[in-house]
């Protein structure tokens, strides 16, 4: 998991995150390599994508799949297979569940 972790801590440098999301993304990833096969670098792209929403410090979708040679189809797939939002409120993200963890939110992406 070494390799993994140098992939995602290069692409949050890349994208200027802080350490706390880094810790975010890296505990959403080891739950979905526990729970499903995946192709690591679209799973640490999502991951990151979603740390950034929780940490505040949101980045687009254009600049996470750039940051990692992506397409903006193959980030928002892999965010809409494992995260949930539960609502806005107040324009402000609510919070984001982890689809894996069996949340019963019923959110959507939009």
């Amino acid at each position: 998991m070494t390799a993994t972790m140098e992939i995602l801590r290069k692409g949050a440098v890349n994208l200027g995150m802080t350490e706390r999301s880094v810790e975010r993304a890296t505990e959403y990833l080891m739950k979905f390599v526990n729970a499903d096969e995946v192709k690591i670098i679209g799973a640490i792209a999502a991951c990151l994508y979603a740390a950034g929403i929780i940490e505040n410090e949101k980045r687009t979708l254009r600049e996470v799949s750039y940051a990692f040679d992506l397409s903006e189809a193959t980030v928002r797939n892999y965010f809409k297979k494992y995260f949930k939002r539960t609502e806005k409120i107040g324009g402000i993200l609510d919070g984001i569940c982890c689809v894996v963890l069996s949340c019963s939110c019923g959110g959507r992406i939009g």
